[in-house]
């Protein structure tokens, strides 16, 4: 079973195993949090948070953080929120001039 986990990377298939291994306790239940933490950035953000929540460990990186190969922070992500804020109002607005000229073309009938 620990050898699945750890290469499985699906919650569907590893947070029951690890929910059952972390229930048996003793030396079973070390083994399944040593090999949660040692693996941890192999599973998805979403499938690590819930796993973590399950063993009654934290996570201390938010769900959102995006890796890389060796499991640290991506610093090639250089989306700023203030730049999608700009690109939100751009479709906005474009998306409200078209509305505007159909509109005026259809009275214009």
């Amino acid at each position: 079973a620990l050898h699945f986990i750890t290469s499985q990377g699906r919650m569907k298939f590893v947070r029951p195993l690890f929910g059952k291994l972390y229930g048996l306790g003793g030396p079973v239940r070390e083994q399944a949090l040593a090999a949660f933490t040692s693996h941890a950035n192999f599973y998805h953000p979403i499938a690590r948070k819930m796993i973590a929540k399950d063993l009654n460990i934290s996570d201390e990186r938010p769900a959102s953080t995006i890796c890389d190969a060796k499991g640290e922070p991506s610093t090639s992500n250089k989306r700023s929120g203030k730049k999608w804020i700009y690109v939100a109002a751009f479709v906005a607005l474009a998306t409200s001039a078209v509305f505007y000229v159909a509109r005026g073309r259809r009275r214009a009938r």
